[in-house]
């Protein structure tokens, strides 16, 4: 742990906040490696988990973040799969029952998979605690913000008018000459949508 506690420090003394730590469960998991990832986000001084999870494997996580009072939020992808988060139902599937599975939700993502991530927000903004932000076409293509189908003007004014306090992630996917400039670029779009 005194890697993950040595991280926290070295972000602390630049003045950034870790705000959540990426960790998927899967079903494979044993308790001790469901465990660990918990451990691991609390050296880092993070409330959230963010995961790439099986569906099922939410009701053996629930109880560890419970435990040490952590929230998951469970990645949303594009392909629609078995036991993987990609519809709105899985979202319900996972946090049945619970009052620590919530979503990450990657409106890129949603609107490959074919849904519409503000009518999503309107109706479940209280489950959301991370959103990520990539733009991309219904047929799949990541593209730079602003060219693809992605509502990301939309869902940052969204976010803005209700003075929500979830953050949104900037998750740079697609194919650019230099990626500092690309996140620069997504940065700015993003600044321009809000001002």
């Amino acid at each position: 742990m005194s890697e993950f506690q040595e991280t926290r420090r070295k972000f602390q003394r630049t003045g950034i906040r870790i705000h959540a730590y990426y960790y998927s469960f899967r079903d494979d998991f044993s308790d001790d490696e469901i465990r660990r990832g918990f451990e691991m986000a609390r050296a880092l001084g993070v409330k959230i988990v963010e995961a790439s999870a099986n569906i099922t494997t939410a009701t053996r996580v629930y109880p560890f973040a419970a435990r040490v009072g952590m929230y998951v939020a469970m990645h949303n992808h594009a392909e629609i799969v078995p036991n993987e988060f990609s519809r709105p139902q899985d979202f319900d599937e996972a946090m049945r029952g619970t009052s620590r599975i919530r979503v990450n939700l990657d409106i890129g993502h949603f609107v490959a998979a074919g849904f519409d991530p503000l009518e999503f927000l309107r109706q479940r903004h209280k489950d959301v605690l991370v959103i990520d932000l990539q733009d991309r076409t219904r047929s799949g293509a990541n593209l730079p913000f602003g060219e693809g189908s992605t509502p990301i003007v939309e869902v940052l004014r969204l976010l803005k008018g209700k003075k929500s306090p979830v953050p949104a992630m900037i998750e740079y996917e697609y194919r650019g000459m230099d990626a500092a400039a690309e996140v620069r670029r997504c940065y700015e779009f993003c600044k321009k949508a809000l001002a």
